[in-house]
């Protein structure tokens, strides 16, 4: 998990009212949807704790963002359509038109050298 209760509350300001459990619980599906387009990168850079203070930042931001765009468009996750080993390229099935990742979050990474292109 790239940000916990302590940090979404206090550092990120999230607003989530409910408790501490099911908050660690949507940070660590946010946490899942980062690694979906960043992991492939973060692996190249080696732990989280090797990275520059800027990549932890937007690691922990992402995923803070994420946390309230899936409060805001719902949790469920998207089929992957394909799956690509090597550049780890991941596609979803379109889910209707909606989006499974918070474009913002998308910006964030790309902006810190987390991923090669926004594909949110």
């Amino acid at each position: 998990m790239y940000a916990d209760v302590v940090y979404y509350r206090n550092e990120y300001g999230g607003d989530f009212d409910g408790d501490d459990a099911a908050l660690a619980k949507l940070l660590t599906t946010a946490s899942l949807y980062v690694d979906g387009i960043a992991l492939w990168k973060t692996r190249r850079l080696g732990a989280v704790g090797a990275m520059n203070s800027r990549q932890r930042d937007a690691l922990r931001r992402a995923c803070c963002l994420q946390v309230d765009f899936l409060r805001e468009h719902g949790a469920e996750p998207a089929a992957v359509k394909s799956l690509k080993v090597f550049d780890a390229s991941v596609t979803y099935a379109d889910k209707a038109g909606k989006s499974w990742f918070c474009t913002e979050a998308a910006l964030l990474l790309r902006g810190a050298g987390l991923v090669e292109r926004v594909m949110a």
